[in-house]
């Protein structure tokens, strides 16, 4: 019987990756059965999420060390791998690339129909990379970019190709929010900090200290709510150590300021965003969640790809570039938002056509599983 692989992305730790994994095991499982998700190691969270979803779902464990037989379910030519990765093969680190490289090599020996499902890629330079992506992308049966830039970073490596398909907007903005319990109870007025331990590894405590000059100055008008949406670590530091640190300094300012920690449901952390008056983050699926459920959203990004989602709504002037005192360049835009009831209309409506485009790249999705 036919087997379909959903890779690269696991329930719980990077809250971004599971609702790209809930929303395409929810949308495959509609049509087909036999679905396989690929695990890391063997916590409860992918039972949970099993049982939560439903259907028949089976588990495969990815074990990189062991290069020729990395997975633990036989794999034949009849079946089919998605790969829903939210950005695969780029320069900045090549441990990532040569798991990945591990991963879709495998599948693509055993003769498996190899896709990529909405994501990003890029920039590709150096020569490793390029031969990797090479390698891989030039085999698989369908690539589904996420960007314009994405693409076209793509299209420079291996060329123009009819399996190239899209930009398509990322699937999770059709995931639907639900309400958060559980917490004691959400301020009536807040707006949301969700911070990147990427961005502080970078740049250290000065990110969070710009964090802290924002909430500061906005709390006048609103009360600010950190939101920890990756419970995976970077490195030395992690999401919720680097929120805990902003909470804590902005505890010391005698400021009212909440702080959900909880690794819950995607579903139940986009209520939250959707329920603020804006968003201020570094983490990409912050931004999609917010912006989804028509909540305006600013990012201090540190990729490509922030910039172009953004542009689908012809708010890249929301995308903030890191230096100092760039604090005052969002207070100034969050300020603006809160004067402009229509920005939230305006967000709202092209939702509808960014959903709709997103339908039509499942229906894409479903023809290659028939």
């Amino acid at each position: 019987m036919r087997k379909i692989f959903i890779v690269n992305a696991q329930p719980g730790g990077n809250k971004g990756a599971e609702a790209m994994l809930e929303t395409v095991v929810h949308k495959v499982n509609e049509i087909t059965g036999n679905i396989y998700i690929e695990t890391l190691d063997d916590r409860d969270v992918y039972d949970q999420f099993i049982q939560r979803m439903g259907g028949s779902i089976d588990k495969t464990r990815f074990r990189p060390k062991n290069i020729l037989s990395p997975y633990d379910v036989d794999v034949s030519a009849e079946d089919i791998v998605i790969d829903i990765g939210g950005i695969n093969y780029h320069d900045k680190s090549l441990k990532a690339n040569i798991r990945n490289f591990i991963r879709h090599s495998y599948f693509l020996r055993k003769k498996a129909k190899l896709i990529f499902f909405t994501q990003d890629f890029g920039p590709a330079r150096k020569l490793i990379t390029k031969t990797m992506v090479n390698i891989v992308y030039r085999q698989a049966s369908a690539i589904f970019m996420r960007s314009e830039q994405s693409k076209a970073f793509l299209e420079k490596v291996i060329g123009e190709k009819e399996t190239i398909l899209g930009p398509y907007p990322d699937c999770t903005l059709i995931l639907d929010a639900v309400d958060f319990n559980g917490f004691d109870k959400l301020p009536e007025n807040y707006f949301v900090l969700a911070p990147s331990a990427i961005m502080y590894n970078q740049y250290g405590e000065e990110y969070i200290d710009e964090f802290v000059n924002t909430a500061e100055k906005l709390s006048v008008h609103s009360t600010p709510l950190i939101l920890v949406h990756n419970f995976t670590s970077n490195g030395a530091s992690s999401d919720f150590g680097i929120c805990k640190k902003l909470h804590e300094k902005i505890l010391a300012k005698s400021i009212e300021c909440y702080f959900v920690s909880e690794d819950r449901k995607p579903s139940e952390l986009k209520s939250i965003l959707k329920g603020a008056k804006f968003s201020i983050t570094s983490r990409y699926h912050v931004l999609v969640g917010s912006m989804s459920s028509g909540t305006p959203s600013f990012a201090i990004g540190w990729s490509h790809k922030y910039k172009e989602f953004m542009s689908l709504y012809n708010l890249e002037v929301n995308i903030v570039k890191f230096e100092s005192d760039f604090s005052q360049e969002i207070i100034d835009k969050a300020l603006a938002v809160m004067d402009n009831a229509d920005q939230k209309e305006k967000i709202l409506e092209i939702n509808t056509s960014l959903k709709n485009r997103i339908q039509c790249s499942f229906s894409k999705l479903i023809k290659y599983l028939n």
